[in-house]
């Protein structure tokens, strides 16, 4: 991965076991580049 993105994980824990249950990437950029449109079809994915 590039320094302008990260990885986030969510995890669970089974049987002593960290499983991996969702990974989701992203791209970092300044909240100017962020239009409302991109913000609606963020808040319909989540």
């Amino acid at each position: 991965m590039g320094d302008d993105r990260i990885a986030m994980f969510e995890l669970m824990i089974d049987d002593d076991e960290i499983k991996v249950v969702r990974e989701k990437h992203y791209k970092l950029v300044a909240a100017s580049d962020i239009s409302d449109k991109d913000l609606s079809v963020y808040a319909r994915m989540e």
